[in-house]
């Protein structure tokens, strides 16, 4: 991740457990276990969350195309069906099967 971070070329394709993609594609993804367990835990608690605008874009526009892949693992639930105007964060948390209220 350091190499990662540190690289010159965010569009330079490597190595990843999704094939080979983007340094920003593997960095974006790398944020899904802290950004969407934030909004977990705090539905868990219930205390209204609203996440990083940023994070949730990059996320987003890494995982849309790959989303599929995250279900097969069994570490997230399939993607839910989602009105096409959702917020990008309401989509994000579909993508990965979650049901923002």
């Amino acid at each position: 991740m350091r190499q990662l971070l540190t690289t010159a070329d965010p569009n330079r394709r490597v190595a990843s457990h999704h094939g080979e993609v983007t340094v920003d594609g593997v960095l974006a993804t790398a944020v899904i276990e802290p950004l969407v367990h934030t909004w977990d835990l705090a539905q868990a608690a219930g205390v209204d969350v609203s996440l990083d605008v940023e994070a949730v874009a990059a996320t987003l526009t890494a995982i849309a195309p790959v989303a599929d892949r995250f279900a097969t693992t069994g570490m997230y639930a399939p993607a839910l069906s989602i009105s096409e105007d959702a917020t990008p964060e309401r989509q994000l948390l579909a993508l990965l099967g979650r049901k923002a209220p």
